[in-house]
């Protein structure tokens, strides 16, 4: 099987000197589902954002290792290619939603992917209706619980249709109907 992501003897240090990840090194095929998990303050965040290449920020820490996305090194060159990839969803959903509508926010992936109107209003209406949000195009994001966000934040992944996603906490706040 193809690689979909490499992480070879990955850390990562904060300025401060605080080790976030020591040496970490997996593989996944195309196709696997992995699940991360440890202790709040394990690295575990910090390593999905080395995925996409929001980690490391140049002047802030220190890291060595390497990523790799589809045989492709995770650097500065390659950010856009890698971003467009990885969709990362992230463990505050209030972090990602910044539009004044829920279909607003959904729909800027696509857009920035340059689809024409028909078919963003096609993923929009998919990616909705695939995280159970069938006709919030219109609410506020801000207004809706804290599930409700996260799962606007998943449709906003969905619509614009990376190959890889990488969820940080995808169910907290969740209610169990919600997290199925």
């Amino acid at each position: 099987m193809t690689l979909a992501l490499a992480v070879e003897a990955l850390a990562f240090e904060f300025a401060a000197g605080l080790p976030a990840l020591r040496s970490v090194s997996f593989s996944l095929e195309v196709g696997e589902c992995v699940a991360v998990i440890g202790p709040n303050g394990a690295g575990k965040s910090t390593l999905l954002l080395h995925l996409n290449g929001i980690l490391p920020a140049p002047s802030s820490a220190r890291a060595s290792g390497s990523v790799r996305v589809h045989g492709r090194l995770v650097n500065a060159s390659e950010a856009a290619w890698v971003r467009r990839q990885v969709g990362v969803l992230f463990q505050d959903a209030d972090d990602q939603l910044f539009c004044p509508t829920v279909g607003e926010d959904v729909a800027y992936g696509p857009e920035q992917l340059g689809c024409a109107p028909g078919e963003i209003a096609q993923r929009v209406a998919r990616a909705l209706q695939l995280v159970g949000l069938a006709g919030f195009e219109r609410r506020v994001p801000q207004r809706l619980s804290g599930g409700e966000k996260k799962r606007v934040g998943l449709a906003g992944l969905l619509a614009y249709e990376p190959s890889i996603l990488v969820l940080d906490e995808p169910s907290a706040g969740l209610d169990p109907r919600s997290r199925r």
